[in-house]
């Protein structure tokens, strides 16, 4: 988990990271105004993200994920949790707590760009069951 949290902490705004093949412990991006963009290997399902509860969350700032293969634990949280700040992903996969019925990706508040009409995510869900593989919750639920 640390060397995660040590290359966000000491990466400059606008700095590229890359993940070699192979895996390392999820963590929590919480850099406000800073832009970070991680690179995998190249070969999906190579360079990995494992957590145990969620994989990666986003409190702050800016993060794009390229290339990258996200795990979890068995428990009942989503595989990727945006609180706020702003995430990208391009080309990654993302899989379903076996322990659960969450989302792969929940966003309960800032934004998540899986993919638009002219610039395709390429990103795969593998969810378990009959789970919704992205969720958004928008606080307080207007209209309800």
């Amino acid at each position: 988990m640390q060397a995660l949290n040590v290359a966000f902490s000491n990466a400059t705004d606008g700095q590229m990271l890359f993940i070699a093949a192979g895996t390392v412990s999820g963590t929590v991006y919480n850099y406000p105004g800073k832009t970070v963009t991680i690179f995998g290997s190249g070969i999906p399902g190579q360079s990995k993200i494992a957590g145990t509860s969620p994989a990666i969350t986003i409190v702050a700032g800016n993060l794009a994920i390229t290339g990258i293969e996200f795990t979890m634990a068995a428990v009942n949280d989503p595989t990727i949790l945006v609180n706020s700040g702003n995430l990208k992903l391009r080309s990654c996969i993302l899989n379903e707590s076996a322990g659960g019925s969450k989302a792969c990706l929940l966003v309960t508040g800032g934004t998540a760009d899986a993919g638009t009409s002219t610039d395709y995510g390429l990103n795969k869900f593998l969810v378990n069951g009959q789970v919704q593989p992205l969720k958004t919750i928008l606080w307080p639920h207007y209209g309800q």
